[in-house]
């Protein structure tokens, strides 16, 4: 199941990270992927440092088995909180859900990144019908004021497909100037 799930996953962040080209780059050293799943993004990124970091042991155990990369079981503002700040190219927060606190993780983010580095939080359209809310976009405003000593942008792109390729349709990426 989870090997499907990949697979799928794959193509979503390939398309994902294809309309994103023109506002990050792929260069980096040093990745951290905040509640990584199955870690369909460590394809897309040759960096000797790949992190990802999840709170459910069988996407941490499935990752350590079938993936390049080192796999932690834990929440992600505690880990972010044992690395040194500016060590970080990017942070991948992908397809967001209730264990993401949208404020907290980019204020415990952003002093980990390089300069120049990136931070990068998605959620699905979906959110509001899962969850009953969207869980990134009421924020972003409030993101946009309180870091405002960052390049801060908004994405949207909402497909209208029925096979829902994109799945990471609201996104946005912080970057450190």
């Amino acid at each position: 199941m989870n090997e499907e799930y990949l697979q799928m996953r794959i193509k979503q962040v390939k398309s994902l990270f294809a309309f994103l080209q023109n506002h990050i780059t792929r260069e980096a050293e040093c990745i951290i992927s905040v509640g990584c799943g199955v870690a369909p993004e460590f394809d897309l990124f040759a960096a000797k440092v790949k992190v990802g970091i999840d709170h459910n042991p069988s996407m941490v155990d499935f990752c350590k088995r079938t993936r390049q990369g080192t796999f932690v079981y834990s929440d992600a503002i505690g880990y972010l909180g044992t690395l040194h700040n500016e060590s970080v190219n990017l942070i991948l927060a992908l397809d967001i859900d209730t264990n993401i606190l949208p404020v907290l993780l980019v204020s415990k983010a952003l002093p980990k990144l390089k300069r120049e580095g990136a931070l990068i939080l998605t959620e699905r359209e979906d959110n509001a019908r899962i969850y009953g809310r969207m869980l990134l976009l009421p924020f972003i405003k409030d993101i946009k004021k309180e870091f405002s000593q960052y390049r801060v942008q908004a994405f949207t792109r909402f497909n209208k497909e029925p096979d829902k390729q994109d799945r990471d349709n609201v996104m946005m990426v912080i970057q450190k100037q």
